[in-house]
């Protein structure tokens, strides 16, 4: 389907055929150059993201960093209120050997020496026991001895006037 061509369109056509040639190697410059910056952008993702790795590392060794001079400061802080507790306790020690040469040395308490006194407190509470219910029983009584009988003498006779009284109801 070619038809001759003048002199004229061979110009044309000539440079019609050179603009496309001339497009095609500025499309493929244009293609390789994308590529190219598409590599370069990979590259540079690559490298933000290991920047954003190492920045979190780096913040995070800072941040132990402050921690362990923080810890250092209460190291020191530690230290310091350590001695003062030693001083303290030396004095405290002085004090109580002072007190404790001023006290009369403690008895010597075993645990049979403490249940024998338990035995003979329970004994002794039981007397004491028996002897307040003897008391009870004169609760009420005059404190001498005299009118103590006679009271006494004047409530029999009133308990064998009731006797007497009962067995005649009877």
């Amino acid at each position: 389907m070619s038809v001759p061509m003048k002199t004229g369109n061979a110009h044309i056509q000539h440079s019609f055929s050179s603009a496309i040639t001339t497009l095609s190697e500025n499309h493929l410059s244009a293609q390789r150059r994308l590529n190219h910056l598409k590599h370069i952008e990979f590259e540079l993702e690559t490298h933000l993201s290991s920047t954003n790795f190492e920045q979190r590392l780096v913040d995070k060794w800072d941040r132990v960093l402050k921690e362990q001079e923080k810890e250092e400061e209460n190291a020191v802080t530690i230290e310091r209120r350590k001695e003062h507790l030693a001083r303290k306790a030396k004095e405290y020690h002085k004090e109580l050997k002072a007190l404790l040469k001023t006290m009369p040395e403690a008895p010597r308490i075993t645990v049979t020496r403490l249940k024998e006194q338990e035995k003979k407190n329970k004994n002794k509470l039981q007397e004491l026991q028996a002897k307040r219910s003897k008391i009870k029983a004169f609760n009420g009584l005059p404190p001498n001895l005299e009118l103590a009988r006679c009271e006494l003498r004047q409530a029999q006779q009133e308990l064998e006037k009731l006797t007497h009284l009962r067995e005649r109801l009877l």
